[in-house]
């Protein structure tokens, strides 16, 4: 962003990477991901190692995502708006990743207005049995859509 002669900015909105989601299977059911494998398509959006959702690391990750973010205020004008769809993570046989709460915090920190969150529900998505019959994981059909200020 540094290098770009961008004029200043009043809106942006983005869905970046959720982690890094696309690197792991939730179940043994047939999934997106198991599809999109079977099909031939590429299941991550790339190798590079500064891809986002290449990190393996969540509070790396999470802390690079905030510093771009940080770059796009700069080139935004005073009261622009910023929306960033974002999921918290479920990681099978794993924790739970509150991203969506702590980016927004961490953006609130680093001088953004936190102005709303609205839900985007994906009522279309496959159901999965995704913990049976170890453990309960439920299935995540909703996006944070975060409105920012700068």
């Amino acid at each position: 962003m540094d290098e770009m002669k961008l004029p200043l900015i009043d809106f942006s909105i983005c869905s970046p990477p959720y982690w890094d989601m696309l690197h792991h299977s939730r179940g043994g059911s047939d999934s997106t991901q198991k599809e999109r494998i079977k099909a031939g398509y590429d299941a991550t959006f790339s190798e590079l190692d500064n891809d986002l959702g290449n990190l393996d690391d969540y509070n790396e990750f999470l802390e690079k995502l905030t510093t771009i973010y940080k770059k796009i205020r700069e080139k935004m004008r005073d009261g622009a708006y910023c929306v960033v769809i974002l999921q918290n993570i479920q990681k099978a046989k794993r924790n739970f990743y509150p991203l969506a709460w702590e980016f927004a915090l961490k953006m609130r920190d680093g001088g953004w207005k936190l102005c709303q969150e609205m839900l985007w529900c994906q009522s279309d998505k496959k159901l999965g049995i995704w913990g049976y019959p170890n453990t309960y994981i439920s299935n995540v059909h909703h996006h944070y859509c975060l409105v920012f200020q700068n």
